[in-house]
């Protein structure tokens, strides 16, 4: 038996350390789900998509849909984004 845990503890130190250039995996933002209010209970809730067509950002809450520029949006969802969804960029090719 200690012959097995050995042989497992030296194939898994001897498989290869991710390379510093591949550290961080390419993915970009794709939608924010926001939430104004005290609690997931209260509040509202709207949403941010790109759409990769246009190259815009757009604002959707309730029935009012608003393109809004990438530099106002990403520092204001800082304190209301609740979800954040991203997708790898080898999708995206």
């Amino acid at each position: 038996m200690d012959g097995n845990v050995e042989e497992k503890e030296t194939k898994k130190s001897e498989k290869k350390k991710p390379s510093k250039k591949n550290k961080f995996q390419p993915y970009e933002l794709k939608s924010i789900v926001n939430h104004s209010g005290e609690s997931a209970e209260y509040g509202h809730y709207f949403s941010d998509v790109y759409d990769r067509r246009t190259k815009t950002w757009l604002a959707y809450d309730d029935a009012d849909i608003n393109e809004i520029d990438e530099d106002v949006l990403l520092p204001s969802r800082a304190y209301t984004g609740y979800l954040f969804f991203y997708i790898h960029k080898s999708f995206l090719e």
